[in-house]
């Protein structure tokens, strides 16, 4: 278990990680402070962005390019299969 104090300018916070969490979050930090890096994921998932899923998908089939092809044949046998609605207005 780890814990940090958080100085900010008017307070101090103390929380308290699991092993874990602790070590995803030194992965995810870079330069950057614990505190700063909380923010900067915060407020990417805010956004709506999740940059460090996309960086965890980034050449994930690189080793087994097998795999993707049937990935991409399957996604493109179903797109065949759907049928376009028309809609009346």
């Amino acid at each position: 278990m780890h814990a940090y104090a958080y100085t900010g300018e008017m307070m101090v916070k103390v929380i308290s990680l699991s092993e874990e969490a602790y070590t995803e979050l030194k992965k995810l930090k870079n330069e950057d402070s614990f505190s700063e890096a909380i923010l900067r994921i915060i407020k990417e998932k805010r956004k709506g962005t999740d940059y460090a899923a996309f960086a965890r998908l980034a050449g994930a089939f690189k080793e087994n390019k097998e795999e993707w092809d049937k990935i991409k044949t399957e996604i493109y046998e179903h797109r065949k299969k759907t049928r376009v609605r028309k809609w009346l207005f």
